[in-house]
């Protein structure tokens, strides 16, 4: 994929992450994208028993049949093999927002690197791994929760105990709870670019709303059929 390039490896634990300059997905709008990627070998090939390393227990990654709504051939993919053999980019610079976790999840990445990218910008970003993760990730990335991860109201409750604004997965955005929106791009047609509301806590005075989406992406039968 063109205009991508890697800031950060991490040869010890096999974590490779890539930035791409920009999205083609309308629903995104015009911004860097973050992925987290196995380093040694090609997202497809994790896919059997090893997308562990970046997407750690989410319930909904390919490999687990729960219903990603990333097509990991045709992106991730891409992204891994546009990057092979070129060293991290230590410096960057631009204002673009950035979306945190294109594929994989940023929480495997270290929160100072999310404090950098994030830096004298906007951004979006959610992690399943808001259980594990330092309280410091809240921050930066929205709790994801679904129904594959649990009972949702228990969920909300440990997410919002940790700190965390909370991002859910709905079979369909009817089911709207006190404190909920439903996603803007649903609503109103506006991108994540100019919404910008996924960008985690501003810490215990922050009152926004948390954010649901009904269940999308090309591999939703499977999520609503578990």
């Amino acid at each position: 994929m063109k205009n991508s390039f890697p800031i950060y490896r991490n040869k010890r634990k096999d974590i490779l992450a890539v930035i791409t300059e920009r999205s083609s997905n309308r629903k995104i709008g015009d911004m860097q994208q973050v992925s987290v990627l196995v380093d040694s070998i090609s997202p497809i090939e994790a896919l059997q028993g090893r997308d562990g390393k970046i997407c750690g227990d989410c319930p909904l990654r390919p490999s687990k049949k729960g219903g990603c709504y990333v097509t990991v051939a045709r992106f991730a993919q891409a992204v891994w093999r546009s990057v092979k053999g070129l060293d991290v980019a230590t410096t960057w610079a631009t204002t673009k927002p950035v979306r945190l976790g294109a594929y994989g999840d940023p929480a495997m990445l270290p929160v100072k690197l999310l404090a950098k990218l994030t830096q004298g910008r906007k951004h979006t970003g959610y992690t399943h791994q808001w259980r594990k993760a330092a309280p410091t990730y809240a921050r930066y990335l929205m709790a994801s929760i679904d129904k594959l991860s649990g009972n949702v109201d228990t969920q909300i409750k440990q997410a919002k105990a940790k700190g965390y604004r909370y991002f859910r997965v709905s079979d369909d955005g009817q089911d709207l709870r006190k404190g909920e929106i439903l996603c803007p791009n649903y609503s109103h047609g506006v991108s994540c670019a100019d919404c910008l509301l996924c960008d985690g806590s501003k810490g215990s005075k922050d009152k926004r709303k948390n954010i649901v989406i009904p269940v999308h992406g090309s591999n939703s039968k499977k999520y609503l059929n578990a």
